[in-house]
């Protein structure tokens, strides 16, 4: 997922504490919380010398999706969204924390839901790209790569690999 992806999909869902978030959706929207912070902060202190409005502004803004996108990266790594009270901890706590959120999971179903699949962008026969709809890339990427693999063994042609993967693409 790139940033504006990230950016886009963690204020779509500002408080949803469902589901799962992938790596990439958690950093790269944690990156633009911080530059947003950071931001908030040096305009506050250019205008009045010390933190002040902009910045509690900025905080109370970014506050509940910040902890929705964290909740919902614990959930991907088949962790409760309480798990994030860990941080309460001093200096371990937030280790922890980010340890966990920086470890690759198992990219199957959990308790939480599927995995966020929104990333796998496959090319289609004629060279079109097909994005593959969240509840149905998990199974499509494994009937993909079984495909993959008995072409690579031989046992399927080039037409007939083509073949089932169009349709394993077409809508």
């Amino acid at each position: 997922m790139d940033f504006p992806l990230a950016l886009e999909t963690c204020l779509r869902k500002y408080a949803d504490f469902n589901g799962r978030a992938s790596r990439s959706e958690y950093w790269w929207f944690y990156l633009a919380a911080c530059g947003a912070y950071f931001a908030a902060l040096i305009v506050d202190v250019s205008i009045f010398g010390f933190p002040s409005l902009f910045f509690f502004c900025t905080i109370c803004g970014l506050a509940l999706p910040t902890l929705a996108a964290l909740v919902r990266r614990l959930h991907d790594a088949g962790r409760s969204g309480w798990w994030a009270l860990i941080s309460l901890v001093p200096v371990a706590g937030s280790i922890v924390l980010i340890i966990w959120c920086a470890s690759e999971v198992d990219k199957g179903t959990n308790a939480y839901g599927e995995p966020p699949s929104l990333e796998p962008v496959l090319s289609g026969p004629s060279g079109a790209v097909a994005i593959l709809k969240p509840k149905k890339a998990s199974a499509d990427l494994v009937r993909l790569e079984q495909l993959h693999a008995l072409h690579e063994k031989g046992a399927l042609t080039a037409e007939e690999f083509a073949a089932e993967k169009a349709k394993i693409l077409a809508p």
